[in-house]
């Protein structure tokens, strides 16, 4: 798993060295006369999401599985943009285990072959359809029944810091998924580090 920063708010206009970009437009949108750090210490605190708004981050996730991404693309108030990645992803407690990590791997395989000679057999089955492309389509749909949930997959997801706030707080708590939590931890780690005044506050398991 790999969470990057593609792009995040810019601003325009000048604004104090100790504040991010992003942390600028929230405290511009707030039309305080109060210092940067007082206005975002006093909205976290007030647990005031509409002036995050005015500010949002683009990731690039790479290598979660379809489980976690699931999880992302329910997340209402993200853009987010998805494609097949390499390979699969084993849950973390399976991969705490030499022996459960090759039956899980046994299994993929097996999988993997099943759907490849499913995908042939509607090929087959489709013979009649003249366009090869609508085939390969419809073919290769169905045969998703079989795609493994721990298929890994990349995402784009686009969101403002208030929805970023609520992703992180939902998803790192102690008894979320173990793939899951460690998106979302990943995701804060980058966060944090484009704007710590609007990040810094969260920790794992904690809902604001």
């Amino acid at each position: 798993m790999r969470v990057e920063l593609v792009a995040a708010t810019a601003l325009r206009t000048a604004h104090p060295d100790h504040v991010t970009d992003g942390e600028a437009a929230i405290t511009h949108a707030a039309m305080s006369t109060e210092a940067p750090e007082a206005v975002l210490s006093r909205l976290i605190d007030d647990t005031r999401t509409d002036l995050l708004a005015h500010a949002s981050a683009t990731l690039h996730i790479f290598g979660v599985s379809r489980t976690a991404a699931a999880a992302v693309r329910a997340h209402d108030g993200f853009a987010v943009q998805q494609r097949d990645d390499d390979g699969y992803v084993v849950p973390p407690l399976v991969a705490e285990d030499e022996e459960l990590a090759q039956l899980l791997d046994t299994a993929l395989e097996h999988a993997e072959f099943v759907r490849r000679e499913l995908l042939d057999g509607l090929e087959q089955l489709l013979g009649d359809e003249p366009n090869l492309l609508a085939r390969r389509k419809r073919a290769t749909e169905a045969a998703r029944a079989l795609e493994p949930a721990a298929s890994a997959m990349q995402l784009v997801v686009t969101g403002s810091f208030a929805t970023w706030r609520g992703f992180v707080a939902k998803r790192t708590g102690e008894y979320e998924d173990a793939e899951t939590r460690a998106l979302a931890l990943e995701c804060l780690a980058v966060l944090r580090e484009e704007a710590p005044k609007v990040f810094g506050d969260l920790a794992p398991g904690e809902r604001r």
